[in-house]
C-alpha cells in the first residue's frame, strides 16, 4: 500500500545570468600563487652572445708565434723557392715557433723529412742547402751519431746571405757537387783514351772490371744523378783533396 504523502522529487533550479545594473566592468582575475612556476619561459635571446662573448678571437691553444717579416719581406723577396718554405716552416715551428722558443733544434734527418711532408732525400737536400744559402738555417753536422745534426733557425732580418756565413755542412755539399763533376770529366777523358787506344791496336778486347770497381761504378753513377738533379750545372774540375774529404764523410756516416 503506498504512502499517500508520497514525497515529490527535488527539482534542480537553472543557474540564469544575474541581471547587471548599468554598466558592466570586467576585473583582472587574480592571479594564484603557483601561477608563477607554470608560468611559460620564452627561450632567452641574449645566450649565443653571450656564449660568444666567452669565446676568444685570438687562438689561446694549438698555435705559433710567426714573424711577420717572413710574410712582408721574406715571401714577397722570393727568398723562398720549391719546398724550402715548407720546411723553414717545420723548422721554425720546432724552434722559435715552439711554446718554450728557441733558437736550435737537433733532429735526424729522417724524422725532420717526415715533419716537413718531404719524401725525396735529393728534395731534401737541395731545399736546406737553399735556406743555407740565404742565411736563414745554419746547419752544425754531428758525425758518427744517430741523433741527427742541428739546425739554428733565423729571421730574415737576421739572415745574412753571404758566402762566409755557410756552415760546414753547405761547404760539404758544394765540395761534394764539384768533385762529382770532376769525376765525371776525369772518366770521359778515360774513355776517350781507350777508344783511341783501341782503333790503334784492333786485337786489344775490353778490359774487364772486377767486382770492386762495379761497386765503386755503380756508386759514381749514383752520385752524378744526385748531382745533376741538385745543382744543374755543368761539371768542373777538382782536386785529390776534396775527394778525401767526401770520403771520410761517407766513411763517417756509414
Amino acid at each position: 500500500m503506498t504512502d499517500p504523502k508520497e514525497k515529490s522529487k527535488p527539482v534542480m533550479r537553472e543557474a540564469k545570468p544575474k541581471k547587471t545594473l548599468g554598466l558592466s566592468v570586467q576585473l583582472p582575475r587574480l592571479r594564484d600563487p603557483h601561477d608563477e612556476l607554470i608560468k611559460p619561459t620564452m627561450p632567452s635571446q641574449t645566450s649565443p652572445t653571450t656564449q660568444a662573448s666567452h669565446t676568444p678571437i685570438a687562438p689561446v691553444r694549438d698555435f705559433s708565434k710567426v714573424a711577420n717579416s717572413i710574410h712582408r719581406e721574406a715571401v714577397p723577396s722570393g727568398l723562398f723557392k720549391g719546398k724550402s718554405k715548407q720546411l723553414y716552416d717545420c723548422l721554425y715551428s720546432l724552434t722559435r715557433g715552439a711554446i718554450v722558443p728557441t733558437r736550435v733544434v737537433r733532429i735526424s734527418r729522417p724524422q725532420l723529412m717526415k715533419k716537413a711532408h718531404i719524401g725525396a732525400r735529393v728534395t731534401f737536400e737541395s731545399n736546406i742547402l737553399h735556406l743555407i744559402n740565404t742565411g736563414l738555417v745554419q746547419v752544425r753536422q754531428i758525425v758518427g751519431e744517430h741523433e741527427g745534426n742541428e739546425y739554428t733557425v733565423l729571421l730574415p732580418e737576421e739572415s745574412m746571405p753571404s758566402q762566409t756565413s755557410q756552415s760546414r755542412y753547405a761547404q760539404k755539399v758544394d765540395r761534394l757537387d764539384s768533385l762529382q763533376s770532376s769525376l765525371t770529366r776525369h772518366t770521359l777523358s778515360s774513355t776517350s783514351t781507350t777508344v783511341s787506344d783501341v782503333s790503334k791496336t784492333s786485337f786489344k778486347t775490353k778490359e774487364e772490371k772486377t767486382d770492386d770497381d762495379a761497386a765503386l761504378a755503380l756508386l759514381y753513377d749514383k752520385l752524378q744523378v744526385s748531382s745533376t738533379e741538385l745543382t744543374g750545372k755543368p761539371i768542373n774540375p777538382a782536386d785529390r783533396e776534396r775527394w778525401g774529404e767526401v770520403a771520410d764523410v761517407l766513411v763517417a756516416e756509414l
